[in-house]
């Protein structure tokens, strides 16, 4: 498009051509309309980033002058609840007896059953669980996007029960990222994979082209920065997403069913990224997956169940990215590479998986005995427990 045409709008003079077909018509009509789209976008656009720059500005020179406290600071203050409470050290998400419900008609659902749950700063988490589990709803929390009903929620030092929806808007655009398994949760599809990037930053008053061509260039789309939603793969529009989700420098970023909808070289891609992202930028990662097979390719896996935190698998070694490992595993060929734990809630419950119930003789609502020997912890089946 000219100069005079960003000025003032598409030439469409040569209509009235009367060597023109029907077609050829109808083509410069449409390539018209798309033009003048484009154009008022490029406006709207210029215009945001302009008033964003002058925000932005403002805001730092306010806060250079003590005008703004962080969201930690202003959470800080203690009320009788949290009188004698301290968040463990190098903790970024602490969750205790977590209890969301939800109220249908004149039906209850607790979708978090007192949840207890502590994610260490730069670690890489997999929460694992079926559909109805509670996975989703303890991810929207910790994003942000839902509120508990009761229990306590502390993320990078800042307490979520505290902040008014202004705050919490604040803190989704500053602290958490955020990946989706629907792509168009993830991009606007008449905006370049660029754009999408810059669009995030523009939002926040953090415009950076260098960063956002970086972000590009680490999820290995550099040459892709042009192209639309429709024009990407399924495996690269989630590349894009995970650029998109790391646009404010997020500290944690969470992922939704990220590698639900490709194959499993693309899995193994997608996974490689996150890998990377943790070790090399130091981001805490938590996926939430239905996806057994993940397990395989995180340090931690964490289940969930009826609400409330399972069972957790520690990886005995730490895996090769950029080996065959990480697509052996992506196949599910990696049989015993975590140790299973138990987990001990806060208040004192054990969870115990069917396996384990069914190989003991032992099942749901039921009496089990209790031994400790050598500093071992024994549960058996009674003699009377039939």
């Amino acid at each position: 498009m000219s100069v005079k045409e960003k000025e003032t709008g598409p030439d469409i003079s040569n209509l009235n051509d009367s060597a023109l077909s029907k077609k050829e018509r109808a083509e410069l009509i449409k390539k018209a309309k798309q033009d003048a789209k484009e154009a008022e976008i490029r406006k709207k656009t210029e215009a945001r980033e302009a008033a964003e720059k002058l925000k932005a500005e403002k805001f730092a020179e306010e806060k250079k002058a003590g005008k703004h406290k962080t969201l930690a600071e202003i959470t800080e203050g203690k009320d009788d609840y949290e009188q004698d409470f301290k968040v463990p050290d190098n903790t970024v998400v602490y969750c205790e007896n977590l209890v969301k419900l939800y109220k249908i008609g004149d039906i209850e659902v607790m979708a978090l059953q007192g949840l207890d749950l502590s994610v260490q700063d730069g670690e890489m988490i997999a929460i694992i669980g079926n559909s109805g589990s509670g996975k989703s709803t303890l991810m929207n929390i910790i994003g942000g996007l839902d509120r508990p009903t009761a229990g306590r929620i502390y993320v990078n030092g800042i307490n979520l029960l505290k902040l008014d929806d202004n705050q919490m808007l604040q803190y989704m655009r500053e602290t958490v990222g955020f990946v989706w398994q629907n792509t168009a949760r993830n991009m606007i599809p008449y905006l370049n994979a660029l754009d999408n990037v810059k669009l995030v930053m523009q939002m926040a008053g953090r415009l950076d082209s260098n960063r956002a061509n970086e972000l590009l260039e680490i999820v290995g789309l550099e040459h892709r920065k042009k192209s639309k939603m429709h024009e990407l793969s399924g495996g690269e529009q989630q590349r894009v997403a995970i650029a998109i989700g790391l646009a404010n420098k997020p500290k944690i970023l969470l992922a939704d069913e990220p590698t639900g909808a490709v194959d499993t070289k693309t899995t193994a891609q997608i996974m490689s990224v996150f890998h990377r992202l943790n070790s090399e930028m130091g981001v805490t990662v938590i996926i939430v997956t239905h996806d057994r097979q993940l397990s395989h390719m995180v340090p931690r896996v964490v289940t969930i169940s009826d609400g409330r935190i399972g069972t957790e698998f520690i990886r005995r070694e730490e895996i090769d990215v950029n080996s065959d490992e990480m697509m052996n595993a992506t196949a599910g060929h990696d049989s015993g590479s975590h140790i299973e734990y138990g987990f001990i809630d806060g208040r004192r419950r054990l969870f115990i998986p069917e396996y384990y119930l069914s190989k003991a003789g032992l099942r749901e609502k039921s009496k089990v005995g209790i031994e400790v020997k050598d500093g071992k912890l024994e549960l058996f089946k009674p003699e009377d427990n039939d």
